[in-house]
């Protein structure tokens, strides 16, 4: 299936969570921390400049991997083809990983 997100929205697929600390110790399944990086997958097309109706467009690019917020209200998380992503707006992103 393919999903095309509208407006300032990215589509993210969080990265694996570590399965075992520095020193070696696996970490059970509640004791893991969720990522907050992952990798754009989709983006939409962009915001509308409300004064002059002009799209603002993107900074991130499909394939980026970036650093983000999950602040109230958190990114809506979907399920595609078995798979987990995160749908948030754009400006949830903090920084691009180079």
């Amino acid at each position: 299936m393919k999903v095309r997100p509208l407006g300032d929205k990215i589509i993210i697929k969080r990265a694996e969570a570590e399965t075992k600390t520095d020193a070696g110790i696996f970490l059970p399944e509640s004791a893991k921390d969720r990522p907050k990086q992952g990798t754009v997958e989709a983006i939409g097309t962009g915001k509308i400049n409300e004064e002059t109706g002009d799209r603002i467009p993107m900074n991130v690019a499909e394939g980026d991997q970036v650093i983000f917020t999950v602040s109230y209200p958190g990114p809506e998380e979907i399920k595609i083809d078995d798979q987990e992503y995160l749908i948030m707006n754009e400006s949830a992103v903090l920084a691009i990983i180079d």
